[in-house]
């Protein structure tokens, strides 16, 4: 009986390499996670408040003392910023996934829009899961780098 231990071993060892390539594979951002068995959407849905926020490579979270996304599983996006000594700024407009689930699509309408028109803004996501939320996207000539909690 204690010849058939070896195969047993090596059995296991393929078993635990060929699972580890298997979740290797699932990876869907740069960033992680590496599996998750709760829906996409249902991680995205939020209230999400800012824990790292960069423009153009220069962290910028102490400027602000508000910082928040929240995606509601409706549909339904506010945005809501406040710089210190400036005012509160809140934007709201309509979220999907986009790109195979890579970015978040953002629809503002053009109240909401510094342009004054419907507006575009698409999220690339870095990281998704239950507690983190990490999105790189531009926004007025600017390159952002959010990190969100």
């Amino acid at each position: 009986m204690h010849h058939h231990r070896p195969f047993r071993s090596y059995f296991l060892l393929s078993l635990i390499i060929a699972s580890s390539f298997l979740f290797g594979a699932c990876r869907k951002y740069s960033d992680g996670p590496n599996f998750s068995f709760i829906p996409r959407e249902a991680r995205i849905a939020n209230n999400w408040q800012g824990e790292s926020i960069s423009r153009n490579t220069i962290q910028e979270v102490t400027l602000y003392e508000t910082y928040s996304m929240n995606f509601l599983d409706n549909g339904v996006m506010l945005w809501t910023t406040k710089k210190v000594g400036e005012d509160l700024v809140e934007r709201t407009g309509k979220w999907r996934l986009a790109s195979a689930d890579e970015e978040i699509e953002l629809e503002f309408d053009a109240a909401n829009s510094p342009t004054g028109e419907t507006r575009l803004l698409f999220l690339e996501i870095r990281r998704l899961t239950s507690n983190n939320m990490w999105v790189n996207f531009f926004w007025e000539n600017d390159e952002w780098e959010v990190q969100l909690n």
